[in-house]
């Protein structure tokens, strides 16, 4: 009996054509190191949109992007690090508050200034699902949100949180419109000392900025590692002011 006649579904027009190894090929290729991850706007991610452009162009497919051509334009955001970024904390120096050595502003930040006292919420994660709210006994309105990076029990398999794998909770974006839809004037974010013995390096640390004027930066290794982020009380005045600079460009094969 033949599978068409058990049942079996029939087999996709021209499914034959389809080979293992040229399957490999094209995945060996897109995959390769030569592309060097094909991260956005880099050449080897425009060489990646052309080889899949060719691939449809070989099948016969007809174009139906931007203007009858095989790509599909878009706007793509982008941040870079702006001009006179800084952050002052009442107790210490402000030699010790270098940009990109004890902070750097955060990609989710927007362009802004802030002052305000700071208020330390935990992890900052508000997880209703899991019967988890850092925010209950904090009130944000105007002050500045201190919070670990990360979450509780973050290599924990039993973790309520997601455990061997980082929870969306945990996602820093997150962390910012939850202490901004608390009012929340900025946020710091400080290294989680808890899951991570080592603090994290400056390399680690990506610039730019939080959502409507949020301010949001993260306090980077040397400055951990030093003195940690300790202040003489949970309302030390904080106040910094950050910028970046965007620019659009992206496209993709269609």
């Amino acid at each position: 009996t033949s599978a068409i006649d058990a049942g079996c579904p029939r087999p996709a027009p021209g499914s034959a054509s389809i080979r293992a190894r040229d399957l490999e090929a094209d995945v060996r290729f897109l995959a390769g190191d030569s592309l060097r991850g094909r991260l956005t706007d880099t050449r080897g991610n425009r060489v990646a949109a052309d080889f899949i452009a060719s691939r449809f162009a070989r099948h016969g497919l007809a174009p139906v992007g931007s203007d009858g051509a095989w790509f599909h334009e878009f706007d793509l955001l982008t941040t870079a690090l702006g001009d006179d970024n800084a952050l002052r904390v009442t107790g210490i120096d402000a030699s010790d508050l270098t940009l990109g050595e004890a902070f750097h502003p955060d990609p989710a930040s927007a362009s802004a200034s802030a002052v305000g006292d700071l208020v330390f919420v935990g992890f900052g994660i508000d997880a209703p699902a899991l019967g988890h709210d850092d925010y209950r006994a904090a009130d944000l309105d105007g002050a500045v949100a201190l919070m670990l990076e990360h979450e509780p029990g973050e290599f924990d398999p039993d973790s309520r949180f997601d455990g061997a794998a980082r929870s969306e909770d945990s996602r820093l974006v997150r962390k910012v419109l939850a202490a901004q839809a608390r009012g929340a004037s900025a946020v710091l974010v400080a290294p989680d000392r808890h899951n991570h013995a080592a603090p994290p390096t400056v390399a680690r640390r990506t610039a730019a900025l939080c959502r409507r004027g949020r301010p949001a930066c993260r306090a980077t290794g040397s400055r951990a590692g030093s003195r940690p982020w300790t202040f003489p009380s949970s309302t030390s005045p904080a106040r910094w002011r950050s910028g970046s600079r965007s620019r659009r460009d992206g496209r993709s094969p269609t």
